[in-house]
């Protein structure tokens, strides 16, 4: 419940942060490609309601422990840990 209620913050701050100008593909890479990421476990539709926390927390982990070209093959857990550390 709380790992929901976080995840439903972070994808309402990405959704306000990152809103592209109208006509400007080039501005939404990244946008499509995490959307891409999340519909691979989560079909168009989907009620979170029905999601477990577990299920939720499988598919974080799945996804931020993935090598992205764009991070030099580096996840991009890697890199927040070079950051922080």
């Amino acid at each position: 419940s709380i790992v929901k209620n976080l995840v439903i913050i972070a994808f309402t701050r990405f959704l306000f942060q990152n809103f592209c100008d109208p006509y400007s593909p080039w501005q939404r890479g990244t946008n499509e490609n995490t959307n891409g990421l999340l519909r691979q476990f989560f079909p168009k539709g989907t009620s979170f309601a029905n999601v477990s926390d577990d299920d939720l927390q499988r598919v974080v982990d799945l996804i931020n422990n993935r090598p992205r070209k764009r991070l030099n093959f580096l996840t991009p857990f890697e890199v927040l840990q070079k950051f922080f550390l």
